[in-house]
């Protein structure tokens, strides 16, 4: 029994898991897009070894701030205030990772 489950173990590959970025403006104009970072993506510190993808997370998550699956963020804040926002890396192997930051959204 022990061997079946060493042999078992042994066929498992867990990579290291991802790890965003903390690189996203703080600040943003209402109606106008805002620019997440100088390329609107997100990055990675650290790249998983299986594969990885984004999406968005968080309080405001519905405000429309969006993540595509690749990382490229748009966002249009609507009004004036601190919008509680969250970025998310999930991989096949289910090792993921949260940013959460603010953004603050002036006239």
């Amino acid at each position: 029994m022990i061997l079946l489950i060493a042999g078992a173990l042994d066929g498992c590959k867990i990579g290291p898991p991802g790890q965003i970025a903390h690189d996203a403006a703080a600040t943003a104009q209402v109606g106008k897009p805002y620019s997440y970072a100088a390329d609107g993506m997100v990055h990675v510190s650290r790249t998983p070894s299986d594969s990885f993808w984004f999406a968005a997370c968080g309080d405001d998550a519905s405000s429309g701030f969006a993540v595509e699956r690749e990382g490229k963020v748009t966002f249009t804040p609507k009004a004036a205030r601190v919008y509680k926002l969250c970025v998310e890396l999930r991989t096949s192997a289910g090792a993921d990772d949260k940013y959460e930051f603010e953004v603050t959204a002036s006239p």
